[in-house]
């Protein structure tokens, strides 16, 4: 029995490995995927301990646990809010910023997104409060802005801050929550925009609203034509 599961061990770790990288659309294994992260630092842990414990097999198994869930989590790692795309002959910059309507730190989040020198910037989860003070910081280099609230007060409201002038602002209201839209007016060309965030996805609830959030949003986005982006927080893994 002993050999039994000194063999069938390494096996079942590999195993659990993989329900981190397979595509998945269920409650269940969407959250266990979310612990991505640390997941593979308790298997580096592991691995480690058991080499040093001399456990050659296991160690191994723990490892290339660790490496398979680490090239996932490389692959889709994005630590920057900014990002740079090219229009025509136009470069733009957008930046997204997740901030909570009780942070009252208004010159540091004004000064960071000032520093990202983006022609776009997206909030989300700010209130009318927080709103007014980023007005007052941004407008004189961003005129172009407007924000949206949530019908359903849980994940406040969302924000568009603009170098460029703005062609229709519109707020649409999927599942209760705001999405910001417009077309950014460049000197060649213009880009549409959503701005949007969804619900986190703690309760079975709470995910099946946040997918339908999504499917609206996809829906939404196949009807544009020419430049399109989606921004803002997804709560979603990649």
């Amino acid at each position: 029995m002993a050999r039994f599961l000194k063999n069938i061990i390494p096996v079942l770790v590999l195993l659990s490995a993989l329900i981190f990288v397979i595509p998945t659309r269920t409650y269940l294994v969407d959250t266990i995927q979310s612990f991505a992260l640390q997941t593979m630092l308790v298997y580096g842990f592991v691995a480690i301990v058991l080499m040093v414990g001399r456990q050659k097999k296991l160690a191994a198994s723990f490892f290339m646990a660790f490496s398979v869930i680490l090239a996932y989590v490389v692959s889709s790692l994005n630590t920057s809010n900014t990002q740079d795309y090219q229009f025509e002959e136009h470069a733009f910059r957008v930046a997204n910023f997740n901030v909570l309507e009780s942070d009252t730190q208004y010159d540091e989040i004004a000064g960071e997104a000032h520093s990202t020198q983006a022609d776009l910037l997206s909030f989300q989860e700010i209130d009318s409060l927080l709103m007014a003070e980023l007005t007052v910081r941004l407008e004189e280099k961003y005129p172009y802005y407007h924000e949206a609230y949530s019908t359903e007060q849980e994940v406040t409201g969302v924000a568009v801050f603009s170098k460029y002038p703005v062609e229709g602002f519109t707020a649409y209201y999927w599942g209760g929550q705001p999405n910001l839209t417009g077309n950014v007016l460049l000197p060649d060309t213009s880009v549409h925009f959503v701005a949007t965030h969804t619900l986190s996805p703690y309760s079975p609830n709470r995910y099946t609203k946040r997918n339908q959030h999504l499917q609206q949003l996809a829906r939404y986005l196949e009807d544009i034509e020419g430049a399109v982006l989606a921004i803002g927080g997804f709560n979603a893994i990649p």
